[in-house]
C-alpha cells in the first residue's frame, strides 16, 4: 500500500460515510415528524378524540394508529415499540393509560427527541467503525503489521484496555496515534453516551 493508495481509500471512506449519513437523515424524525405533521397529527388527534364516546384521551394502540394513519409509520419494530411505549409512558402524566391533547403533544416532542438521539446513536457508530478500519490502515502502513493485529490495535486502544502487546515504534506511527488515540475516545465518547440516553 502506497501513501497514493491510502488517499484514494480515505476518499471512497468518506464518500461512503457521507452516502450514509444522507441516507440516515432522510429516516430521520424531520421527514416524518416535521412540524407540518405534528399540526396534522393534533389537528386529526382533535378530531378523533371529538367522534369518542369517552373523551378522556387515546390509548397506546389508537396513537400507534393514529400515526400509521396519518404520517405513515409502518408497523412498529420491537425498537419503535419500546421507543413508542417509552414517549407514551413520559408523556401520561395523569398514568390513566390514555393521552389528552396536551400529553400527546408532548408525546410528539419526546418522539423526535429520542428518534434524533436513536439517529445520532448509529451514525457515530458508523464513525467509530469507519475510523478504526481508516486507522487500522494507517498502522498497517507505518508499523507493518498484518490487518488483522492493526484492528486489534485500534479496539485495544479506543477501548483504553492498552495491553502494550503492540507500540508503534516509527515517527509517523507515533504521531499517527496520538491523534487517533484524542479523537477516537472522543468519538467513542459520544457513542456510549448516545447509548446510554437510549437505555
Amino acid at each position: 500500500i502506497s501513501i497514493p493508495g491510502i488517499a484514494i481509500f480515505g476518499y471512497l471512506i468518506s464518500l461512503v460515510a457521507q452516502g450514509f449519513l444522507t441516507c440516515m437523515q432522510s429516516l430521520g424524525p424531520s421527514t416524518w415528524l416535521n412540524d407540518h405533521a405534528v399540526d396534522r397529527l393534533s389537528a386529526a388527534f382533535q378530531c378523533q378524540s371529538a367522534d369518542r364516546e369517552h373523551p378522556g384521551g387515546m390509548t397506546q394502540v389508537e396513537v400507534i394508529q393514529l400515526l400509521q394513519e396519518e404520517v405513515g409509520l409502518d408497523d412498529p419494530t420491537p425498537v419503535k415499540h419500546y421507543i413508542i411505549s417509552s414517549a407514551f409512558r413520559d408523556a401520561d402524566k395523569d398514568n390513566l393509560g390514555t393521552l389528552s391533547l396536551s400529553e400527546f403533544l408532548s408525546f410528539l416532542e419526546d418522539m423526535k427527541a429520542q428518534a434524533q438521539v436513536g439517529l445520532d446513536t448509529i451514525v457515530s457508530t458508523f464513525a467509530c467503525v469507519i475510523l478504526v478500519i481508516a486507522s487500522a490502515l494507517v498502522f498497517y502502513y507505518f508499523e507493518g503489521w498484518d490487518p488483522v493485529n492493526s484492528i486489534y490495535f485500534c479496539i485495544v486502544t479506543l477501548t483504553t484496555i492498552g495491553l502494550g502487546d503492540f507500540v508503534p515504534g516509527s515517527r509517523g506511527g507515533r504521531i499517527f496515534w496520538s491523534v487517533f488515540t484524542a479523537f477516537g475516545l472522543g468519538l467513542l465518547g459520544v457513542v456510549i453516551s448516545n447509548i446510554s440516553v437510549l437505555l
